[in-house]
């Protein structure tokens, strides 16, 4: 088993998030990820599509390097709300998920109004609405859907460039009081994908003129709990911290990606302290 060997998979560049927020920890990991870019993203797929790709793609891959991983990370809220019990039924190897983090908006939140930003997927499947039953009874959570915000995410985080008329478009929503005058005081970034926007989607909210879109706590995401489950989960070997300690190997299934643009994508998301190497699942 290699020290601190973490599989993680997401349809696309999300994930690399998660491993942003590992790296952060102060430990060193040796990651293996996959983008299953082909279907990017999977907050656009059926459950019986997305469950079709774990059989066919996910799950081979996964169990061809469990023998040395420590464990699998789905760094998906689209797909964690709903293969967890699957894979955790499927795979010897603890699997950590990802879901919006309902619970510590609610515990944040001062005026009982919570937006929730995520895939059309993610805000209407069960698994979502039974975290507020549980988490956020009696508070009003505002959902809002959008695939085109994946989309941009990961245009952004290769090009810097932000269209901002079009996010301020997406994200009004969420942005209007209600009929008592009461504003989400809480924004939930229910995508992997997302806090790669938060600068862009900060200064939307700000332009739609939301009054609390400044403050540092105003958007939530799940990089931080997940790191902190791995972490509880796993002995975090000691290494040190140079620039070789600290790899990720990426597998994609795009065949009209290739090995430089991936190289590329987690360079931006992940700096230059990680060793990045890239290769076609179907080579």
């Amino acid at each position: 088993m290699s020290p601190n060997h973490i599989l993680v998979f997401d349809s696309g560049a999300g994930g690399l998030s998660i491993c942003h927020a590992l790296y952060k920890s102060g430990n060193s990991f040796n990651i293996s990820y996959l983008a299953d870019d082909a279907v990017f993203p999977y907050g656009e797929l059926s459950e019986a599509q997305v469950t079709q790709r774990m059989l066919q793609v996910v799950l081979p891959w996964t169990k061809s390097l469990a023998g040395t991983a420590e464990l699998l990370i789905v760094a998906c809220n689209t797909a964690s709300t709903l293969i967890l019990p699957f894979l955790r039924a499927n795979l010897l190897i603890p699997v950590v998920g990802v879901v919006p983090a309902v619970k510590p908006a609610a515990a944040k939140t001062r005026s009982g109004r919570i937006g929730l930003l995520a895939t059309p997927a993610t805000v209407n499947r069960a698994y979502t609405e039974q975290l507020i039953t549980d988490f956020a009874p009696g508070m009003d959570v505002v959902k809002l859907g959008s695939s085109a915000l994946v989309t941009l995410s990961e245009s952004y985080l290769l090009t810097g460039y932000f269209d901002l008329p079009a996010l301020r478009k997406i994200v009004s929503p969420l942005c209007r009081a209600d009929q008592y005058g009461v504003f989400v005081d809480q924004v939930i970034l229910g995508c992997t994908h997302f806090p790669f926007l938060l600068g862009p989607l900060r200064e939307a909210f700000i332009a739609e003129g939301h009054p609390f879109a400044q403050r540092d706590d105003f958007f939530l995401d799940s990089g931080g709990a997940v790191s902190r489950r791995v972490h509880s989960l796993i002995e975090i070997q000691s290494t040190s911290l140079h620039a070789d300690s600290n790899t990720i190997k990426l597998h994609y299934t795009d065949h009209n990606r290739s090995a430089g643009y991936w190289c590329e994508m987690a360079g931006f998301a992940l700096g230059t302290s990680v060793s990045v190497s890239a290769f076609s699942l179907f080579s």
